[in-house]
């Protein structure tokens, strides 16, 4: 994951759920992106959040969240990623 210093205020990867959780702080109203490195061997598998999120794939291994900030300066959101050829 790459992120500002500043928004990027916690991260914590869950092995076992394959799952990158993430806060976002000291955000302006507009739209927030997250770019977020998929590794070999795995697929983006989603994204939960509270608020609406749009998804693009900018390159083979690169997606980029984006998300509607509103009066809220925080946002938490949650990536799953699957693991290819393992049949889970």
């Amino acid at each position: 994951i790459t992120q500002g210093a500043v928004d990027l205020t916690s991260e914590e990867w869950n092995a076992k759920t394959r799952t990158l959780s993430g806060t976002s702080g000291s955000l302006i109203e507009g739209t927030y992106s997250v770019l977020v490195y998929i590794p070999a061997g795995f697929r983006f598998g989603g994204v939960v959040s509270p608020a609406n999120s749009d998804t693009a794939r900018i390159s083979g291994d690169v997606v980029k969240l984006s998300f509607p900030i509103g009066k809220k300066n925080a946002l938490s959101w949650r990536v799953r990623f699957d693991k290819i050829g393992s049949g889970e």
